[in-house]
Protein backbone atom coordinates (compact mmCIF):
# COMPACT_ATOMS: atom_id res chain seq x y z
CA UNK A 1 0.00 0.00 0.00
CA UNK A 2 3.03 2.52 0.66
CA UNK A 3 5.58 3.34 -1.96
CA UNK A 4 8.99 1.25 -1.48
CA UNK A 5 10.85 4.44 -0.03
CA UNK A 6 7.88 5.19 2.42
CA UNK A 7 7.73 1.19 3.28
CA UNK A 8 11.31 0.72 4.38
CA UNK A 9 11.16 4.35 6.15
CA UNK A 10 8.67 2.90 8.20
CA UNK A 11 10.51 -0.66 8.63
CA UNK A 12 13.33 1.16 10.60
CA UNK A 13 11.58 3.47 12.37
CA UNK A 14 9.96 0.26 13.55
CA UNK A 15 12.88 -1.63 14.47
CA UNK A 16 13.19 -4.20 11.49
CA UNK A 17 16.63 -5.09 10.64
CA UNK A 18 15.23 -6.04 7.10
CA UNK A 19 12.74 -6.51 4.96
CA UNK A 20 10.68 -9.16 2.73
CA UNK A 21 11.07 -7.40 -1.01
CA UNK A 22 7.64 -8.06 -2.57
CA UNK A 23 8.36 -8.10 -6.95
CA UNK A 24 5.56 -4.88 -7.83
CA UNK A 25 5.15 -2.64 -10.64
CA UNK A 26 7.50 0.12 -8.44
CA UNK A 27 10.41 -2.55 -9.24
CA UNK A 28 9.16 -3.50 -12.44
CA UNK A 29 9.47 -0.56 -13.93
CA UNK A 30 12.70 1.02 -12.11
CA UNK A 31 14.87 -1.93 -11.39
CA UNK A 32 16.65 -3.33 -8.70
CA UNK A 33 19.51 -0.56 -8.50
CA UNK A 34 16.93 1.98 -6.32
CA UNK A 35 16.07 -0.78 -4.30
CA UNK A 36 19.27 -1.10 -3.66
CA UNK A 37 19.75 2.45 -2.80
CA UNK A 38 17.06 2.66 -0.64
CA UNK A 39 17.88 -0.53 1.61
CA UNK A 40 20.94 0.94 2.36
CA UNK A 41 19.63 4.53 3.19
CA UNK A 42 17.41 3.10 6.16
CA UNK A 43 19.88 0.25 6.99
CA UNK A 44 17.76 -2.44 6.41
CA UNK A 45 18.98 -5.72 4.48
CA UNK A 46 17.22 -8.10 2.26
CA UNK A 47 17.09 -11.78 2.96
CA UNK A 48 14.34 -12.54 1.01
CA UNK A 49 12.32 -11.17 -2.38
CA UNK A 50 8.79 -13.01 -2.71
CA UNK A 51 7.27 -13.05 -6.29
CA UNK A 52 4.55 -10.70 -7.00
CA UNK A 53 1.14 -11.19 -5.15
CA UNK A 54 -0.55 -9.71 -8.49
CA UNK A 55 -1.60 -12.06 -10.96
CA UNK A 56 0.96 -11.04 -13.73
CA UNK A 57 4.52 -10.16 -14.29
CA UNK A 58 7.30 -9.15 -16.39
CA UNK A 59 7.81 -12.67 -17.01
CA UNK A 60 4.42 -13.96 -17.70
CA UNK A 61 1.43 -14.96 -15.32
CA UNK A 62 0.75 -17.17 -12.90
CA UNK A 63 4.06 -19.69 -12.41
CA UNK A 64 6.15 -17.59 -14.55
CA UNK A 65 5.78 -14.76 -12.13
CA UNK A 66 9.00 -16.83 -10.17
CA UNK A 67 11.36 -15.97 -12.78
CA UNK A 68 10.89 -12.17 -12.68
CA UNK A 69 11.73 -12.71 -8.51
CA UNK A 70 14.33 -14.38 -9.05
CA UNK A 71 16.01 -12.57 -11.75
CA UNK A 72 16.12 -9.84 -8.83
CA UNK A 73 17.01 -11.83 -6.03
CA UNK A 74 20.25 -12.40 -8.64
CA UNK A 75 20.84 -8.80 -9.26
CA UNK A 76 20.67 -7.86 -5.46
CA UNK A 77 22.32 -10.55 -3.81
CA UNK A 78 19.30 -11.62 -2.09
CA UNK A 79 20.01 -15.02 -0.87
CA UNK A 80 16.18 -16.23 -0.75
CA UNK A 81 13.38 -16.31 -3.71
CA UNK A 82 9.95 -16.95 -1.79
CA UNK A 83 7.19 -18.47 -4.29
CA UNK A 84 4.12 -20.13 -4.15
CA UNK A 85 2.61 -23.86 -4.84
CA UNK A 86 1.04 -24.88 -7.85
CA UNK A 87 -2.92 -24.80 -7.83
CA UNK A 88 -3.17 -28.08 -9.13
CA UNK A 89 -4.29 -31.36 -7.66
CA UNK A 90 -2.21 -33.64 -9.62
CA UNK A 91 1.03 -33.39 -10.57
CA UNK A 92 0.21 -34.23 -14.11
CA UNK A 93 -2.41 -31.21 -14.69
CA UNK A 94 -1.27 -28.22 -16.92
CA UNK A 95 -1.07 -25.75 -14.07
CA UNK A 96 1.35 -28.03 -12.35
CA UNK A 97 3.42 -28.64 -15.56
CA UNK A 98 3.49 -24.94 -15.81
CA UNK A 99 5.19 -24.30 -12.47
CA UNK A 100 7.59 -26.99 -13.05
CA UNK A 101 8.82 -25.56 -16.33
CA UNK A 102 8.88 -22.05 -14.26
CA UNK A 103 10.72 -23.66 -11.39
CA UNK A 104 13.52 -25.17 -13.77
CA UNK A 105 14.21 -21.65 -15.49
CA UNK A 106 13.93 -20.00 -12.22
CA UNK A 107 16.60 -22.73 -10.90
CA UNK A 108 18.63 -22.23 -13.56
CA UNK A 109 18.97 -18.41 -13.13
CA UNK A 110 19.79 -19.11 -9.70
CA UNK A 111 22.48 -21.70 -10.56
CA UNK A 112 25.97 -21.05 -8.83
CA UNK A 113 24.41 -17.31 -7.55
CA UNK A 114 23.56 -18.65 -4.41
CA UNK A 115 20.59 -17.56 -4.50
CA UNK A 116 18.14 -20.49 -4.00
CA UNK A 117 14.33 -20.92 -4.08
CA UNK A 118 12.13 -21.85 -0.60
CA UNK A 119 8.56 -23.29 -1.06
CA UNK A 120 5.77 -21.71 1.13
CA UNK A 121 3.03 -23.75 2.37
CA UNK A 122 0.00 -23.06 0.78
CA UNK A 123 -3.22 -21.44 2.65
CA UNK A 124 -7.10 -23.19 2.49
CA UNK A 125 -9.75 -20.43 1.40
CA UNK A 126 -12.08 -23.35 0.65
CA UNK A 127 -12.21 -26.91 1.29
CA UNK A 128 -11.24 -28.21 -2.32
CA UNK A 129 -8.32 -26.71 -2.03
CA UNK A 130 -6.86 -29.20 0.99
CA UNK A 131 -6.87 -31.21 -2.09
CA UNK A 132 -4.00 -29.61 -3.61
CA UNK A 133 -0.18 -31.46 -4.45
CA UNK A 134 1.21 -29.95 -1.76
CA UNK A 135 -1.25 -29.17 0.78
CA UNK A 136 -0.42 -31.69 3.51
CA UNK A 137 3.03 -30.93 5.11
CA UNK A 138 4.81 -34.01 4.03
CA UNK A 139 3.83 -33.69 0.79
CA UNK A 140 5.07 -30.05 0.90
CA UNK A 141 8.49 -31.70 2.45
CA UNK A 142 8.98 -34.34 -0.05
CA UNK A 143 8.61 -31.86 -2.87
CA UNK A 144 10.99 -29.63 -1.50
CA UNK A 145 13.52 -32.98 -1.35
CA UNK A 146 12.93 -33.95 -4.58
CA UNK A 147 13.81 -30.28 -6.31
CA UNK A 148 16.13 -29.27 -3.41
CA UNK A 149 14.19 -26.08 -2.40
CA UNK A 150 14.23 -24.35 0.99
CA UNK A 151 11.18 -23.97 2.83
CA UNK A 152 8.77 -21.15 3.76
CA UNK A 153 6.46 -21.67 6.74
CA UNK A 154 3.61 -19.50 6.84
CA UNK A 155 1.52 -19.77 10.44
CA UNK A 156 -1.88 -18.14 8.66
CA UNK A 157 -1.83 -20.25 5.66
CA UNK A 158 -1.37 -23.04 8.35
CA UNK A 159 -4.54 -22.18 10.42
CA UNK A 160 -6.76 -21.84 7.69
CA UNK A 161 -5.40 -25.17 6.47
CA UNK A 162 -6.11 -26.63 10.41
CA UNK A 163 -2.26 -27.59 10.56
CA UNK A 164 -0.54 -27.17 14.18
CA UNK A 165 2.18 -25.03 14.08
CA UNK A 166 4.75 -26.99 16.09
CA UNK A 167 4.46 -30.15 14.21
CA UNK A 168 4.40 -28.42 10.78
CA UNK A 169 8.12 -26.68 12.03
CA UNK A 170 9.22 -29.81 13.45
CA UNK A 171 8.26 -31.42 9.68
CA UNK A 172 9.80 -28.45 7.84
CA UNK A 173 12.73 -27.66 9.66
CA UNK A 174 15.22 -29.67 8.08
CA UNK A 175 14.54 -26.89 4.77
CA UNK A 176 13.30 -23.67 6.89
CA UNK A 177 14.96 -20.76 5.74
CA UNK A 178 11.90 -18.01 6.05
CA UNK A 179 8.83 -17.82 8.73
CA UNK A 180 5.75 -15.41 7.44
CA UNK A 181 4.71 -14.61 10.81
CA UNK A 182 1.17 -13.57 11.44
CA UNK A 183 -2.37 -14.64 13.34
CA UNK A 184 -5.69 -15.66 12.16
CA UNK A 185 -8.90 -14.88 13.46
CA UNK A 186 -12.26 -16.36 12.41
CA UNK A 187 -15.20 -14.10 10.19
CA UNK A 188 -18.83 -14.84 11.88
CA UNK A 189 -20.82 -14.08 8.66
CA UNK A 190 -22.52 -16.67 6.69
CA UNK A 191 -21.00 -16.34 3.58
CA UNK A 192 -18.07 -13.99 2.23
CA UNK A 193 -15.36 -14.12 -0.87
CA UNK A 194 -11.82 -15.13 -0.13
CA UNK A 195 -10.79 -11.87 -0.78
CA UNK A 196 -12.85 -10.77 2.37
CA UNK A 197 -10.94 -13.44 4.55
CA UNK A 198 -7.72 -11.86 3.55
CA UNK A 199 -8.05 -8.68 4.45
CA UNK A 200 -10.44 -8.45 7.69
CA UNK A 201 -9.27 -12.15 9.42
CA UNK A 202 -6.33 -13.83 7.77
CA UNK A 203 -2.30 -12.33 8.24
CA UNK A 204 -3.84 -10.17 11.98
CA UNK A 205 -0.80 -9.10 14.50
CA UNK A 206 -0.01 -12.09 17.09
CA UNK A 207 -2.66 -11.78 19.71
CA UNK A 208 -5.58 -10.63 17.42
CA UNK A 209 -6.43 -14.03 16.36
CA UNK A 210 -6.91 -17.45 17.37
CA UNK A 211 -3.26 -18.88 16.69
CA UNK A 212 -1.15 -19.43 19.80
CA UNK A 213 2.05 -17.99 18.06
CA UNK A 214 4.15 -17.34 21.55
CA UNK A 215 5.05 -20.85 22.24
CA UNK A 216 5.95 -21.03 18.08
CA UNK A 217 8.39 -18.19 18.45
CA UNK A 218 10.08 -19.51 21.66
CA UNK A 219 10.96 -22.75 19.33
CA UNK A 220 12.05 -20.98 17.17
CA UNK A 221 14.72 -19.45 20.00
CA UNK A 222 14.95 -22.31 21.69
CA UNK A 223 16.54 -24.51 18.65
CA UNK A 224 18.46 -21.41 17.69
CA UNK A 225 16.81 -20.47 14.39
CA UNK A 226 18.84 -18.47 12.15
CA UNK A 227 16.48 -17.94 8.96
CA UNK A 228 14.55 -15.18 8.79
CA UNK A 229 11.11 -14.26 10.20
CA UNK A 230 8.96 -11.76 8.23
CA UNK A 231 5.85 -10.13 9.40
CA UNK A 232 3.42 -10.47 6.57
CA UNK A 233 0.50 -8.53 7.68
CA UNK A 234 -2.81 -7.48 6.35
CA UNK A 235 -2.60 -3.87 5.29
CA UNK A 236 -6.47 -3.43 7.45
CA UNK A 237 -4.54 -5.19 10.98
CA UNK A 238 -1.78 -2.25 10.49
CA UNK A 239 -4.34 0.86 10.10
CA UNK A 240 -2.10 1.54 6.74
CA UNK A 241 -4.44 5.05 6.61
CA UNK A 242 -1.98 6.18 9.52
CA UNK A 243 2.02 5.65 9.20
CA UNK A 244 2.56 6.78 13.08
CA UNK A 245 -0.22 3.64 14.11
CA UNK A 246 1.39 1.15 11.47
CA UNK A 247 4.69 1.80 13.15
CA UNK A 248 3.41 1.80 16.74
CA UNK A 249 2.05 -2.02 15.62
CA UNK A 250 5.08 -3.21 13.81
CA UNK A 251 6.92 -1.95 17.03
CA UNK A 252 5.14 -4.33 19.09
CA UNK A 253 5.51 -6.94 16.55
CA UNK A 254 9.16 -6.69 16.88
CA UNK A 255 9.27 -6.88 20.68
CA UNK A 256 6.74 -10.08 20.85
CA UNK A 257 9.33 -12.07 18.29
CA UNK A 258 12.58 -10.96 20.04
CA UNK A 259 11.50 -11.36 23.74
CA UNK A 260 9.61 -15.12 22.64
CA UNK A 261 13.14 -15.94 21.09
CA UNK A 262 15.19 -14.75 23.62
CA UNK A 263 13.34 -15.77 26.59
CA UNK A 264 13.60 -19.55 25.16
CA UNK A 265 16.71 -19.10 23.44
CA UNK A 266 19.95 -22.05 24.15
CA UNK A 267 22.44 -20.77 26.28
CA UNK A 268 26.20 -21.41 25.49
CA UNK A 269 27.82 -24.13 27.44
CA UNK A 270 30.14 -23.17 29.62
Amino acid sequence: MYPLATAMRLAAEAGFDAVELVMCPEVWLRGTVPVRGLAERYGLAIPTIHQTLFSFSPSGRGAARVIDATRAAVELGVPTVVFHAPGAKRWDAPAAQRWLQALDAAQELAAGTGTRLALENPGAYDHHETLGVVSRIADLVACARRYDLDLTFDTCHAGTAGIDLLDAYAAMRERLVNVHLSDLRPLRLPWHPPLVDIVWAHHQLPGYGRLDLAPFVARLGADGYRGSVTAEISFMALAFWSPREAVRRLGKLVAFVREGAAVAAPRSEM
